[in-house]
């Protein structure tokens, strides 16, 4: 009983961690075919829409961006 805990709790960090490095990379700007690769999925949209979640900071980032563009925007 103890063994089957110990390798279900450490399945589930091990796929914490999965989803971890994708978010993180995600949010550094990494190419999302590169972070596909690094965790060996064949197809991107997996990396997508299960493993990579983007940061609130991200979103306020990705608002200033195209509020600058529009300020700046020779219309």
């Amino acid at each position: 009983m103890f063994s089957t805990l110990v390798f279900r709790l450490s399945a589930d960090i091990f796929c914490d961690l999965r989803h971890a490095n994708a978010s993180l990379l995600i949010n550094m700007g990494v190419p999302v075919k590169v972070i596909s690769e690094h965790l060996g999925h064949s197809d991107t949209r997996t990396t997508e829409t299960i493993y990579a979640h983007v940061f609130a900071e991200t979103m306020v980032q990705a608002s200033s961006a195209i509020s600058e563009a529009i300020a700046t925007a020779d219309v």
